[in-house]
């Protein structure tokens, strides 16, 4: 049950600008040329959604990795984080991939959902 009859993030977002970013959903492991498991994921999808980076300021009070860069997505569409039994999915924003860390979801409260995400390395498209 929801708190609202309206999706708040929804609507917010008609407001405050949004910025066009790549969804890579995790598909599991499969081995590659070398014969190792590696991590697979579907074909990378546009989304658009509220990216805000997060302060340094902020860091140590979220006990945050100072040598790392971090994000905020704030998207109506759940973007998932690593559970027990999948790797989590991955966004591609600025020229970068970046693994989802932790995800928030406020469904319940008027369906704001965010996630949080550490930058991994540079985006290399594959050009077959």
């Amino acid at each position: 049950m929801k708190n609202f009859p309206i999706n708040l993030l929804a609507t917010a977002q008609t407001v405050i600008g949004k910025q066009d970013y790549l969804f890579r959903k995790y598909l599991g492991r499969v081995r590659n040329a070398a014969g190792y498991y590696v991590s697979s994921f579907a074909e990378p999808t546009t989304r658009s959604a509220s990216v805000q980076p997060i302060r340094a300021t902020q860091y140590q009070s979220m006990g945050l990795d100072l040598k790392k860069a971090y994000i905020k997505i704030y998207d109506t569409d759940l973007i998932e984080a690593m559970t027990r039994d999948s790797n989590a999915d991955q966004v591609i924003y600025d020229g970068y991939v970046w693994q989802v860390a932790e995800d928030t979801a406020w469904f319940l409260s008027g369906g704001w959902n965010y996630v949080m995400c550490v930058r991994l390395e540079k985006y290399a498209e594959v050009v077959e």
